[in-house]
């Protein structure tokens, strides 16, 4: 399954010039579960206790390209490109000094869960401006988890991701009486057509339910402009 495609091979599918199975090199996604003990007698400074074993999901990331002997080659990716669509605000000022300021360092961040365990640990290289046309353009194709606002949900094609939601943290731990919370959002890969102004309102954040006070969960994901002929991707029709 190809779950990433370089944008110059994306441009030709949109054409027709391709279709998605012949395209080359591309990203595919492995899930995987790495074991993991814990040991309760530690935790709970209780000696003796059985020690528990138990998985963590993994993702790993490799690029499929094809060899002179048309053999497929298996390359880890390691590099990766984040889009951010900012305003000319003093905080987008302070958000870029801090980023130019981690490049400037080399400091590592950690952006996601399990970091203590080596996961999700970046280096952040270099911040790119890039100026895109939001006019004159009726598809985008979605980068990120998306919860529509003002989009024409029967002319989009879309795929959803759900997933449970958790607080921050909870006093006393977890327990079996705790009311867990689900959303649904507008998964990456999806193509979006706004049902009003495409500078505005495609996609919102919402209040958390543990912590509505000082929490959100984002929902605003990239967009990105695809310049399409009307009515391509109606219905799904298109195989992008």
């Amino acid at each position: 399954m190809r779950s990433y495609i370089p944008m110059a091979e994306l441009k030709k599918v949109l054409d027709g010039q391709k279709n998605c199975e012949t395209v080359f090199p591309y990203i595919k996604l492995e899930n995987h579960q790495q074991l993991r003990a814990s040991i309760e007698s530690s935790f709970y400074n209780v000696p003796e206790l059985d020690s528990k074993l138990y998985s963590v999901p993994t993702i790993n990331l490799l690029e499929i390209s094809l060899d002179k002997k048309k053999n497929e080659q298996k390359k880890p990716v390691s590099t990766f490109c984040f889009f951010m669509r900012v305003d000319d605000s003093e905080y987008t000022a302070r958000l870029l000094d801090m980023l130019n300021e981690a490049i400037r360092t080399k400091r590592t961040v950690k952006l996601g869960k399990r970091s203590s365990q080596g996961m999700n640990i970046f280096e952040f290289q270099n911040v790119i401006e890039e100026n895109i046309s939001y006019s004159h353009t009726d598809y985008f194709l979605n980068m990120g988890m998306l919860l529509p606002d003002k989009i024409d949900f029967a002319s989009s094609t879309l795929k959803l991701f759900t997933s449970e939601r958790r607080p921050f943290e909870i006093p006393g731990g977890w327990d079996k009486d705790f009311t867990g919370y689900y959303i649904s959002f507008i998964a990456e890969g999806s193509i979006i057509v706004p049902s009003e102004d495409r500078q505005q309102n495609i996609g919102k954040s919402i209040r958390s339910p543990f912590n509505p006070q000082r929490d959100i969960i984002f929902g605003d994901a990239f967009l990105y402009p695809l310049h399409l002929e009307k009515g391509r991707c109606d219905n799904g029709k298109d195989d992008i």
